[in-house]
């Protein structure tokens, strides 16, 4: 929710990234959400993610319209596990 950041031009670059939460860390594979398929994604996320709605003044109830305007400016990546049963520790072991 964003926008454009160094994180996202990285992970669009690579093709992927490692998310790390405590000491568990996953690959995944990623690739940006065609523009046309990102309104329901942007719904769900307001939905659930008090920032976003922050940072794109709209809301879970928002018009149709005024979210296909917004997901123009909003990257959103889908995210797979590379190996489902990877789980390892973090980075520092």
């Amino acid at each position: 929710m964003c926008g454009e950041t160094n994180w996202v031009k990285n992970a669009r670059a690579a093709g992927r990234v490692t998310l790390t939460r405590g000491r568990l860390s996953r690959e995944y594979v990623v690739a940006e959400v065609p523009l046309g398929e990102r309104v329901p994604v942007l719904r769900s996320s307001l939905k659930t993610e008090p920032m976003g709605r922050r940072q794109i003044a709209l809301d879970a109830d928002a018009a149709e319209e005024d979210l296909r305007r917004a997901a123009t400016q909003i990257p959103v990546l889908r995210a797979a596990l590379t190996e489902p049963d990877d789980l390892r520790d973090g980075p520092n072991t």
